[in-house]
């Protein structure tokens, strides 16, 4: 939303970038549901997905066992399940065949997004070895893979908590900041074989990679292709916004050419749900006034009764005598009318019973409740068009 109207404001031409050479179950869905008054999570598996594989090396998923899948859940779970699974299902059912699975997510993502902003083209990280410009780059890293490998871990232990690994440096084999991608295949890390410095050779741990196979970039390499080949802006996540400072200090070290500015765009929303939902602090009061109230039901009801009266007696009177048996005795009486308060009033010290339990579910439902990464489908259009509206 936030690039697209940056897009139109400035009369440029978004493009969305599709990871496609990453790996992650995209065929999970995540759905919250409701159980009484306890939140879970029930995840979907849509479809078979091989787990080592990138989304853009594998087949698309059946779209017909899809929609079954998703109706049979919609359908069984029914006002167990906290959101409408029917936007997603109808979107699968506009669907174009695809050639792989990413490119299958990527249009039913567009498909979905739609009423709310224009969907925009899309560049697979995959089809990055298209591009000549991304060829020799990766020509200049296969020549100065030393420098550029020193480089590279030397801006990653500026930023530990980016997340991002080193690269592998031995004697005559450097590790580059690339995937060898195959058909179906896992993902392979790509180094320069050095043996020979006069020719270097793009190699794996498995075979010798030719100029015919498929390339890509991995993050802190995809941003800095991004920023330096193909945008004027480039907008990320939070996630991406904190390893691309790594990007931005390799750059500068080893190639010494500016980057086009990069910026960060994101927006919370949660969805509501009629459950119980607190923080540790309301549990530890909900605790408190649990123990707290059959001692002192009186003031809590604001009782008036010839028991109370003498509770409010002995209570004050209770250091007048220092004879330790009778100050015993008026104790256990205070004691005796505080029971006896709690016997005629049940209502009172089972809501603090059931405040207790309830607060301790909502502080197990806050996780879930206040999760802002559901599948967008899931949130009320009017939300979503009041975030999209933020932008124009």
């Amino acid at each position: 939303m936030a690039t697209a109207n940056a897009a139109l404001r400035f009369d440029a031409m978004p493009v969305n970038l599709i990871v496609d050479h990453d790996i992650y179950d995209i065929q999970k869905l995540a759905v919250p549901i409701k159980c009484g008054h306890r939140m879970d999570i029930l995840t979907i598996q849509m479809s078979a997905y091989q787990a080592e594989v990138p989304s853009g090396c594998q087949p698309a998923a059946d779209v017909s066992t899809v929609i079954e899948k998703l109706v049979h859940i919609r359908d069984h779970h029914g006002d167990a399940l906290q959101v409408d699974l029917s936007t997603v299902i109808e979107a699968y059912g506009t669907l174009a065949p695809c050639d792989t699975m990413a490119q299958q997510m990527a249009a039913l993502i567009d498909q979905l997004i739609t009423p709310y902003t224009p969907a925009c083209p899309n560049l697979f990280s995959s089809h990055f070895h298209q591009l000549p410009q991304f060829r020799d780059l990766v020509h200049q890293m296969e020549h100065d893979a030393p420098h550029c490998a020193k480089c590279y871990n030397a801006a990653v232990l500026q930023y530990p908590n980016a997340g991002i690994a080193m690269l592998d440096i031995h004697k005559y084999r450097i590790e580059l900041p690339l995937w060898l991608l195959c058909w179906q295949q896992p993902r392979q890390r790509v180094y320069v074989d050095i043996a020979n410095p006069s020719r270097p050779r793009l190699v794996t741990d498995q075979q010798a990679v030719t100029p015919d196979d498929l390339i890509a970039p991995r993050s802190v390499l995809m941003s800095a292709v991004m920023r330096s080949i193909c945008c004027d802006l480039f907008v990320h996540g939070h996630g991406g916004g904190v390893y691309d400072h790594i990007t931005q200090q390799w750059w500068q070290q080893w190639r010494g050419t500016p980057l086009a500015p990069m910026a960060v765009a994101s927006a919370d929303i949660t969805l509501d749900f009629d459950v119980p939902v607190n923080n540790f602090k309301q549990l530890q009061k909900a605790i408190w006034w649990k123990h707290h109230l059959p001692y002192n039901l009186d003031r809590a009801l604001n009782l008036k009764s010839s028991q109370v009266t003498q509770k409010h007696h002995l209570i004050s009177h209770m250091n007048d005598d220092r004879d330790k048996t009778r100050r015993a005795m008026a104790y256990e009486k205070i004691q005796s009318i505080n029971r006896k308060l709690a016997h005629a009033n049940p209502e009172t010290i089972r809501d603090a019973d059931t405040a207790v339990k309830l607060a301790i579910q909502g502080l197990c439902n806050q996780h879930i409740a206040q999760r802002r990464d559901w599948c967008f489908a899931f949130y009320p259009p009017q939300d979503l068009k009041t975030l999209a509206d933020t932008f124009t």
